[in-house]
């Protein structure tokens, strides 16, 4: 038996020669399914399009999606206002200079985005929740634009489009309690990478910090290096 018989190509059919019969291989659950339709539609921009989050896909071959390759930024809005826009959208080109990504948009085009979002993160409240506070409208933009879509290679490609995604979703507000009285925190030792002015999506050193204060019963871990508070792992 050939290779080509073992994994099912037509070898004699040049029109089916990359066919796959996919009756051969084990009938696996599809892993993605249940997840994707437990997502909720919050609103979000791909690539030039409005959709929502249960619907946006991107390629397997995205290198923020294989490498971390990519930068962010968070921008809380309330009242329907983003707050420090300009001073986000400059620490936004700051980080995309510093990993040599092009801004794929203007100052203005990112503005607009964001606008479009915050309406629509609105007008989902009304219609799904008359009684909606002021409060409950107050929305946090998620913006990642990574290197773009190139086998997995190392080296930075060049020529990429980059991939861009924004995303709005409900800013919870801080208990009245947890302002009055304060939350537990841990501290550790920064190990995360020494180029923190860069906003990357590479966040795995993050995570980690978190869990240290998750597995404590703690809300924040506060990063030292030496005698220097760093940052916390989160907030």
């Amino acid at each position: 038996m050939g290779a080509a018989d073992r994994i099912g190509v037509r070898a004699d059919n040049p029109a089916m020669a990359h066919t796959l019969n996919l009756s051969r291989y084990p009938d696996l659950p599809p892993l993605g399914a249940a997840t994707a339709a437990a997502l909720p539609a919050f609103p979000c921009f791909l690539n030039g399009s409005f959709t929502t989050v249960d619907r946006a896909q991107i390629s397997v071959l995205d290198r923020g999606f294989i490498f971390g390759d990519g930068v962010y930024e968070v921008v809380p809005t309330y009242a329907g206002v983003p707050f420090r826009m300009p001073q986000h959208l400059q620490r936004l080109a700051r980080s995309l200079r510093e990993v040599r990504i092009e801004n794929p948009y203007s100052d203005q085009n990112w503005v607009d985005i964001v606008l479009t979002l915050i309406a629509a993160h609105r007008d989902e409240l009304s219609e799904n929740n008359s009684k909606s506070s002021k409060n409950s409208q107050d929305a946090l933009i998620y913006l990642q634009v990574s290197r773009g879509v190139a086998l997995r290679d190392h080296v930075m490609p060049q020529g990429l489009a980059p991939t861009v995604f924004v995303m709005a979703s409900p800013l919870k507000p801080v208990p009245s309690a947890q302002r009055a009285s304060g939350v537990a925190c841990v501290s550790a030792d920064d190990f995360r990478w020494h180029r923190g002015h860069i906003k990357s999506t590479s966040l795995l050193g993050a995570v980690f910090a978190r869990q240290i204060s998750f597995d404590a019963g703690a809300v924040e871990t506060l990063m030292f290096r030496g005698e220097h508070l760093t940052e916390a792992a989160a907030s």
